[in-house]
């Protein structure tokens, strides 16, 4: 189930990743994305963390969440419909 619901950060990492030649970009957005993260889950913001790209994984391994299938389902449609765009947009860019 983590795995399904990592879906969609990993389509946006690899978005990022595969848009700019830098190291840096993706590296900015991942430690933004966790120190959100971070910040907003102890505070008791469940539906923000199930929500939220890159706290899906956690969220899906939680035995009592009450949002599991939500993460998970985020995790799997958002994935692909990220994955796609990403794709569509890649492919349109020209690459010398």
């Amino acid at each position: 189930m983590s795995s399904c619901a990592a879906g969609f950060l990993f389509s946006i990492q690899m978005w990022i990743s595969l848009r700019w030649r830098s190291f840096l970009p993706g590296l900015v957005v991942a430690v933004i994305a966790l120190a959100l993260m971070f910040v907003a889950i102890p505070r008791g913001v469940a539906l923000f963390g199930s929500l939220f790209p890159w706290s899906l994984p956690a969220m899906a391994m939680a035995p009592h969440n009450p949002y599991r299938p939500i993460a998970v389902g985020l995790g799997v449609f958002g994935g692909i419909v990220v994955g796609a765009v990403a794709c569509w947009h890649l492919a349109r860019r020209e690459f010398c």
